[in-house]
């Protein structure tokens, strides 16, 4: 029984917009930039430290996340396990402002609070992502999933504007913060561990599951675990849905990273400061949240496959050229360009995998679905680290970026139009 309600699907959007917070301000532009450029001994150390946790973040969500969907898949309640996820980073987001009152271990201390709080996200968007199937329908997974995806990255600007408003950039900001401490900066933890709180909230209230006789944790484990290894079996069945994963592994590590490390590489090679990587941080926003809503209107009648290679090939050229510029307004250019095809290609993905996934084990697959984002995403992180600190260089470190879209767009095209596979394991 699919969910119909638009309260609902209105509030299943509105959490995109809610979990973009800790993406864009914590891991990509506010509280990496600061990391990297405050906390740590220099650039490059900084890039090679966050680039490791957030490799180490990925190994654990590729580990947890099929398990702990087949859980929630068993125990019949999804909204119970993201609303789990959801406070367990919102918290740790929020542990992110004492970052300035620790003295001994602050780096390691800092980064496992990071690793905890992207695990969690990462896991709870899974699931979320689950929920697609039950409210909506075929005929508008793509208009519903775009404009999520539209809904988050405007969530992610007007953090941002926020932070740049009424913080960084005031003379005197909000609630006599101390720029000396880089209280102005900090507080970037507790606004998002509460704006993810607050806009959370609508679908907690509004969603209600439609199974009736939920099961108990210990049974679900126990039945989760044996549905991955009767999936695991029978793996022949979704020979098309592993190409499109392993597809998706490679350009979504390219993606991930560019979210990683945006700012830094911005800061680093370009020396934006905290405000002008804020701007920077706005402009991408607005580009992808454009293109996601662009694309949502077209993606049911076009099909997401397509979006995907078109989206990959740009992001290909613009990736090149921002390795090649060293103008900071072309850097701009076509920093804008990349990121408005951000949206539609996560959402597209998204899609894609939602009209192949069986409706019993639909967060199961999700988990698979965060695996293949996950498996390997130590890589491209990994070796932007490696490769910065060979070469001293962040260019160098962002070669691995074209080498992931362009593994990813290769292997896309050996994966079946959707409008067929839409058909499969249904």
């Amino acid at each position: 029984m699919q969910v119909k309600n638009k309260t609902v699907k209105f509030s299943w959007g509105l959490y995109d917009w809610a979990n973009s917070a800790w993406g864009t301000v914590i891991t990509t532009f506010i509280f990496a930039t600061y990391f990297t450029e405050v906390v740590a001994e220099n650039t490059e150390k900084g890039s090679v430290y966050w680039g490791n946790a957030i490799a180490i973040s990925g190994l654990i969500i590729a580990i947890l996340s099929p398990f702990v969907g087949s859980i929630a898949d068993q125990t019949r309640n999804l909204k119970k396990w993201i609303i789990i996820f959801t406070l367990i980073y919102s918290f740790a987001s929020i542990l992110l402002w004492f970052t300035g009152y620790l003295i001994s271990y602050e780096i390691f201390i800092i980064l496992l609070i990071v690793v905890i709080g992207q695990v969690a996200s990462e896991i709870a968007f899974a699931i979320y992502n689950a929920q697609l199937k039950t409210i909506s329908n075929k005929s508008e997974y793509g208009k519903i999933s775009g404009l999520s995806w539209g809904f988050g990255y405007i969530g992610g600007l007007t953090i941002l504007i926020i932070i740049l408003l009424f913080f960084v950039q005031s003379e005197t900001p909000l609630f006599g913060l101390n720029k000396d401490t880089y209280e102005h900066i900090r507080i970037c933890g507790p606004l998002v561990g509460l704006w993810i709180l607050f806009f959370s909230l609508p679908l907690f209230f509004s969603y209600k599951e439609q199974e009736k006789n939920p099961i108990k944790f210990f049974t679900a484990l126990k039945k989760g675990t044996r549905e991955i290894i009767k999936t695991t079996k029978e793996i022949k069945r979704y020979f098309n849905l592993i190409k499109f994963l392993i597809a998706r592994m490679f350009y979504i590590d390219g993606i991930n990273t560019v979210f990683a490390f945006g700012g830094i590489y911005a800061a680093g090679t370009f020396g934006m400061p905290f405000n002008e990587v804020i701007m920077f941080g706005i402009g991408t926003n607005i580009a992808a949240g454009i293109g996601a809503l662009a694309f949502s209107f077209i993606e049911d009648k076009i099909g997401s496959k397509k979006i995907i290679i078109f989206s990959l090939i740009v992001l290909t050229i613009c990736g090149i050229g921002i390795l090649l510029v060293n103008d900071k307004s072309t850097f701009w250019i076509l920093g804008i360009t990349l990121s408005s095809f951000f949206g539609p290609i996560q959402s597209a993905s998204r899609v894609y995998f939602t009209k192949s996934v069986p409706d019993d084990k639909k967060a199961e697959f999700f988990g698979f679905y965060s695996l293949s984002g996950k498996i390997t995403s130590f890589f491209g992180p990994l070796m932007f680290a490696i490769l910065t600190s060979f070469y001293q260089s962040q260019r160098a470190g962002m070669t691995i970026v074209i080498f992931l879209l362009l593994t990813g767009l290769l292997m896309m095209f050996f994966v079946e139009d959707d409008k067929n596979s839409s058909n499969q394991n249904s």
